[in-house]
């Protein structure tokens, strides 16, 4: 796996602590360390979903969605290529951008704020 201790421009890392959890999630499926992981990070990811889709159920899915496929993900992760909060924002506004409301085919006609006629 090859997992190092990592920094980007802002100063966030990724240390030795959290790559061992997340090499023993990648190993062995580890609840625990997983459980440490969604504890450290999973506000701050609720915080941005909440943000972008103004929704707490659609933030909360999309919280659990990103750690279902970080999980599923563990062995691809490289320090080298970046912290692994990084890597969750990445996966997290995937699974935003999946949840965001399409808008139907007249919702560009209308204000902002008010809701269809209702059809005679």
């Amino acid at each position: 796996m090859g997992l190092a201790v990592s920094c980007d421009d802002s100063g966030a890392r990724t240390g030795p602590h959290e790559i061992g959890l997340i090499a023993k999630i990648a190993a062995v499926s580890d609840d625990d360390a997983t459980r440490r992981l969604y504890r450290k990070y999973r506000m701050e990811l609720f915080r941005f979903g909440f943000h972008v889709l103004h929704d707490q159920g659609l933030a909360e899915e999309m919280v659990q969605e990103t750690f279902i496929k970080f999980c599923q993900q563990a062995t691809n992760y490289d320090a080298r290529r970046g912290p692994v909060r990084a890597w969750l924002f990445i996966m997290a506004r995937s699974a935003a951008h999946a949840r965001w409301p399409r808008p139907g085919p007249a919702d560009h006609l209308l204000a902002p704020g008010l809701a269809p006629r209702e059809r005679l």
